[in-house]
């Protein structure tokens, strides 16, 4: 759904600038058959890191350096892109992405800190959950509180520090546990594309050396997308619980 929202937002603004296609024809089966065949290794990579991770083979954070390794591997062996000769500028641009995220990522825990020291998020919560008494209404509050959270929290910060405090709200007001997880997956993810802390809107800026004036301006769209997904997941539960309750 995420991917359809948004494959739609980039459609509807290409038409509207008129930016064209690429091509004219559509491409033949030998054609899609033959890129698929050059592609496999790269596609392969996701697969191969969700399920070692499903299967506990390495852990999330391993898996960053495993991507690294098969990069490498695949990028000098396989497809011969890569060489020495790139090893020194993709180490500097690495380093220099990294050290600009993390010092956003910092500044975003401190102040998270300070929130949690001064227990602003516990009271929100108590008050939320103390004063509504209706599902429909609990979810839409705690997606419209988890958004403006997101503005300002990490995303992996707010998870830690909210999901322990709203679950029970949630567990008695009969949500099912993993239509609620879903849903504030989904929302927390939105904030890392949300400024003026988005931990994955400041690596896209220092890749692509764009301002965030001009990210701002250009995100409100997708912000809307995925915005639009998050409302249809919490209030039709079933286009999250059909796969589970189908095969559990």
């Amino acid at each position: 759904m995420l991917t359809i929202a948004l494959l739609i937002t980039v459609d509807l603004i290409s038409k509207k600038r008129g930016y064209g296609s690429d091509r004219t024809e559509r491409a033949t089966g030998l054609e899609i058959w033959e890129h698929c065949k050059e592609s496999v290794w790269a596609l392969f990579l996701p697969v191969f890191m969700l399920v070692g991770m499903r299967f506990g083979v390495f852990t999330s954070t391993e898996a960053g350096a495993i991507a690294v390794i098969y990069a490498l591997i695949v990028g000098s062996f396989v497809y011969k892109r890569l060489s020495r000769d790139h090893f020194w500028p993709v180490l500097i641009e690495s380093v220099e992405a990294t050290a600009s995220v993390m010092f956003i990522v910092c500044s975003a825990m401190a102040f998270g800190s300070y929130l949690t020291w001064e227990g602003i998020p516990i009271a929100v919560t108590n008050m939320l959950t103390e004063n509504i008494h209706s599902p429909w209404i609990l979810l839409m509050v705690i997606n419209i509180f988890l958004l403006i959270v997101g503005f300002f929290f990490e995303g992996g910060a707010a998870m830690v520090l909210l999901a322990p405090i709203l679950i029970p709200a949630v567990k008695a007001q009969g949500i099912d546990l993993v239509h609620f997880g879903i849903v504030m997956s989904v929302n927390l993810t939105i904030a890392g594309f949300t400024p003026p802390v988005g931990t994955m809107m400041f690596i896209v800026l220092a890749i692509t050396k764009t301002k965030m004036e001009e990210y701002i301006k250009e995100c409100w769209p997708f912000f809307v997308a995925l915005t639009t997904v998050l409302m249809l997941i919490t209030y039709i539960p079933w286009l999250v619980l059909i796969i589970p309750r189908l095969f559990m």
